[in-house]
């Protein structure tokens, strides 16, 4: 009998915790980004823009904006080191990526992490590492401060590439910026 009182009191306590009479809504709801659960965060912002224009992405730092601007694509790439050999059949593509630190805090990121090739049927390719000294592995910088680098793809010979998305934070930033690319 004890046991059942004690059940009673906690599944009470919970109901009342519950809010709006015990019962929850759990329909989707729709905000300007899209269709998002109750218990979800909106998607992130995106932004487009074009190779050689510049999009202010920011990141989960209060202060933090990071100009970004994708100076240009070069596509199919020759490595200058031996250390990244594309497979055959594949085909290495470079974006050359500008950064400034517009925000208010240091910056510390691996922008090559938070970078995504999307192919012409939309399909998401991950950032490879190449070991070259022009490669943008890492970057700390101080407001004001810039930097620049190239950060590497391998996709197949054929396939055509549409855009870039990048996201601060090694992919966890609050929002995503793409380029457009030529034939998107």
């Amino acid at each position: 009998m004890p046991r059942t009182i004690a059940a009673l009191a906690l599944a009470a306590t919970l109901a009342a915790c519950s809010g709006s009479g015990g019962t929850t809504d759990s329909s989707p709801r729709t905000t300007g980004a899209g269709t998002v659960s109750p218990n979800e965060s909106p998607p992130p912002q995106n932004s487009t823009a074009r190779v050689g224009e510049t999009l202010t992405l920011h990141g989960t730092e209060e202060g933090s904006a990071i100009e970004v601007t994708v100076a240009e694509v070069i596509d199919p790439y020759t490595l200058q080191s031996e250390v990244l050999v594309p497979e055959e059949g594949t085909r290495l593509i470079a974006f050359d990526l500008e950064l400034t630190n517009a925000g208010t805090v240091a910056y510390s990121d691996a922008p090559g992490n938070g970078a995504v090739l999307l192919d012409e049927n939309d399909v998401e390719w991950n950032s490879v590492i190449s070991g070259e000294d022009v490669a943008l592995v890492s970057v700390t910088m101080a407001p004001g401060d810039s930097d620049s680098g190239l950060i590497y793809f391998q996709l197949p010979e054929d396939l055509g590439i549409a855009r870039l998305r990048l996201t601060l934070n090694s992919g966890y930033g609050p929002e995503s910026g793409e380029w457009l690319l030529d034939g998107s």
